[in-house]
Formats: C-alpha cells, sequence, structure tokens
C-alpha cells in the first residue's frame, strides 16, 4: 500500500463533498425550513406534553436494579453497579460483581536478540525524539530504514542484491 499524502486527502474529501451535494439535491422530503423553537409535539412523533413540567422537577417513577453478576455457566445483566469501598481506587469491577486490585502489573524489559540467543519479550525501551520513523530491531535498538539508492533498485530489478 503506498502512502497517502495530504494531496490524496484534499481529492478524496473534495470527492466525497461533491457526492453529498449531489445525493442531498435528489432528496424531495426536506423541508424547506424548520421553526426556531424546534416545532410542538405535532413534530415529535405524536407525543403529547399533558401537564407542565415545572423547572427542577424529579421524576419517581424510574427504578434500577442492580447489575447480577456473571458465572462460569450464566451471563451477567446490567445494572447499577456496586460502590466500591474506601481504599479501592486501584480497582476493577469483575464480571462475578466484586472489585479486586489487578494482579501481576509488574513487568521487565525486553531481553534483545544476540547472533545465539533469542530475545525476550517484554517492556521495549522508549524512542529518542525525533525517532517516530524508526523501528524496534531485535538487538532492542532503535533504527530507522535507509531509502533504497538507484543502484540498488537496479539490483533488485536485476536479481544480483544482496
Amino acid at each position: 500500500m503506498a502512502w497517502l499524502t495530504t494531496t490524496h486527502l484534499e481529492r478524496f474529501a473534495n470527492g466525497f463533498a461533491e457526492k453529498v451535494t449531489e445525493l442531498f439535491a435528489k432528496k424531495t422530503d426536506i423541508p424547506k425550513s424548520l421553526p426556531a423553537n424546534g416545532g410542538d409535539a405535532e413534530t415529535v412523533n405524536g407525543h403529547t406534553v399533558e401537564a407542565n413540567v415545572p423547572q427542577g422537577a424529579k421524576f419517581t417513577d424510574t427504578t434500577y436494579s442492580a447489575m447480577t453478576a456473571a458465572t462460569a455457566s450464566a451471563a451477567g445483566k446490567s445494572g447499577l453497579v456496586p460502590a466500591p469501598a474506601a481504599g479501592k481506587q486501584a480497582a476493577f469491577l469483575r464480571g462475578d460483581g466484586t472489585w479486586a486490585v489487578p494482579t501481576n502489573t509488574t513487568y521487565s524489559a525486553m531481553t534483545a536478540a544476540t547472533a545465539s540467543a533469542a530475545g525476550k519479550s517484554g517492556l521495549v525501551p522508549a524512542p529518542a525524539a525525533g525517532k517516530q520513523a524508526a523501528f524496534l530491531r531485535g538487538d532492542g535498538t532503535w533504527a530507522e530504514m535507509a531509502e533504497a539508492t538507484n543502484a540498488e533498485i537496479d539490483a533488485i530489478i536485476a536479481g544480483t542484491f544482496s
């Protein structure tokens, strides 16, 4: 896949805008204007508010259930989650409905590969500023790919590149 340039993106955006304009022009059910206040109940799926609702009103006819925990054989159900206890700010809510602190959160740095030994997975070294185009080598160092020269490309085409 080739790199996208800003020229490619501009071309795509302009083409997309033209297509949207073309499709919008074909629609016939678009109102020419809308009321400034959003309309009335007639324009909201036929629902009617039968009494004024005072500012700050509290609706008390809505109830919520607590979540149901998952088990090995049954899925849990959505709902209000249990409150974590004091001191559990680093915990997460498990599927069984309990709060737990993550375990095994200590990680080691990666071990680099050598000519005689495989490397080991782990945290990778941070790249330095200006190395955003670099890649991490198996020996644990950051490197940048050099642009191929014309001679190298000719050698690849000729099958003589080494």
